[in-house]
């Protein structure tokens, strides 16, 4: 998984949060390209305005033993996959 696109979608998660405190629906969209290798893992998490780790939204892959490797969301969420 690409750290940009791991950039983007929290970029995307920051942005929406003011949008949520005022109850407001917020859709986000992801498009990935075509992958040949090994699972591909993905996770989207919220992070305050001063980029503190407020949840996780959804991770993607299939086994939790992998999640250490999407570096940021591990690094914020301390790897609790508890908060999922």
């Amino acid at each position: 998984m690409s750290k940009p696109l791991l950039t983007t979608l929290a970029a995307a998660c920051v942005l929406a949060l003011p949008a949520l405190a005022h109850s407001r629906q917020v859709t986000l969209t992801a498009q990935l390209k075509n992958y040949g290798g090994d699972g591909a893992y993905l996770a989207a998490y919220l992070t305050d305005a001063k980029g503190a780790y407020a949840g996780t939204l959804w991770v993607a892959g299939g086994k939790a033993k992998y999640h250490k490797h999407l570096s940021d969301w591990n690094r914020l969420s301390a790897g609790d996959a508890k908060r999922l």
